[in-house]
């Protein structure tokens, strides 16, 4: 009862919550531009537990099929990103650098939470426009393989990760919107529509964070 009523009274305040996550992220790009940029690196994987558990707790419904897909897309974001750092394959030869944190077997703890955070963000605005699982599957494939497009110099010149090639290899790509499509359709086909009134901020958030660094680094 508690739980409910704590959870009740924030959502009557998410607007002002997801301006708050909006300002973070803002906040968070303009001091990586700054002499401060280390700093803020560091607080690059609290940032992501920030949103992860934000997201989460804002679902509307703590199902068990809610927790069982979190649990297999955090798993398999971790598994998949384990291969590729130590294999190449299918990613490409990369590896990650300090600003994602502790790591384990040359990979971040906490990629996988990244993993839900997209998969989450494409189908849960995604959905609301579309009612076909397998189309909203693709274009939730498309739409966050589009946003690594952006996000990879940001990340690059960030000392997030880095590619023995000099440029990202295509594959890349295609691994993030096989990957993407699959875990969107999994939720797609399990959980039942809702509306997470927080999500939208949570994406917006990022894509004014990789943006406005994206342009940052282009012109500097």
């Amino acid at each position: 009862m508690i739980k409910a009523e704590i959870k009740s009274r924030l959502e009557e305040y998410q607007t002002q919550i997801g301006i708050f996550v909006l300002v973070v992220h803002i906040s968070g790009a303009i001091g990586m531009m700054s002499p401060l940029r280390m700093y803020f690196l560091a607080l690059t994987p609290l940032n992501l537990v920030f949103s992860f558990l934000l997201v989460t707790y804002f679902h509307p419904e703590w199902t068990s099929v809610f927790w069982r897909n979190l649990l297999i897309i955090v798993s398999l974001g971790f598994i998949i990103e384990l291969i590729g750092v130590n294999t190449g394959w299918p990613f490409g030869v990369y590896q990650y650098e300090w600003a994602f944190g502790p790591q384990l077997w040359n990979t971040p703890v906490v990629i996988g939470l990244n993993w839900f955070i997209m998969t989450y963000s494409g189908v849960y605005i995604l959905r609301r426009i579309f009612n076909n699982d397998f189309t909203t599957s693709l274009l939730s494939g498309f739409c966050i393989t589009l946003l690594d497009v952006i996000l990879e110099p940001v990340a690059i010149n960030s000392s997030y990760w880095t590619w023995a090639s000099e440029h990202v290899p295509f594959n890349n790509y295609v691994t993030w919107f096989i990957c993407i499509s699959l875990f969107s359709f999994l939720i797609l086909r399990t959980e039942k529509k809702v509306t997470n009134p927080l999500i939208k901020w949570v994406f917006v958030a990022q894509i004014v964070f990789f943006l406005g660094l994206y342009v940052f680094y282009q012109y500097t």
